[in-house]
């Protein structure tokens, strides 16, 4: 990869941080203008469909969920160890004569 450059190719990796600060600005005016964050949730109630297609655009692209099984996996093997051992030691217990 060139540095400079995105992993998309030749779009410069400047281009994916967002609208320039000017357009930014325009864009939070004209929502506050038009009545902000309550007639944005009235719309998302009217367009479902069209407001969840924009919130997805909006989650990261790149979301990785770190999951550490081994704990897990650790106490499912000490469960199968235990219960082996005390087979073994009830067998052992079982097994022996008594002595009179």
């Amino acid at each position: 990869m060139n540095r400079g450059r995105s992993r998309y190719g030749s779009i410069p990796a400047a281009a994916h941080n967002g609208p320039p600060e000017p357009v930014s600005s325009a864009l939070s005016q004209a929502f506050d203008d038009i009545g902000g964050a309550a007639a944005f949730a009235a719309w998302a109630k009217q367009n479902p469909g069209q407001f969840y297609a924009l919130y997805v655009k909006m989650l990261p692209r790149d979301f990785r969920a770190e999951v550490d099984a081994k704990p897990g996996i650790e106490a499912i093997i000490q469960q199968i160890v235990d219960s082996r051992t005390q087979a073994a030691e009830d067998a052992n217990t079982s097994v022996q004569p008594e002595i009179q």
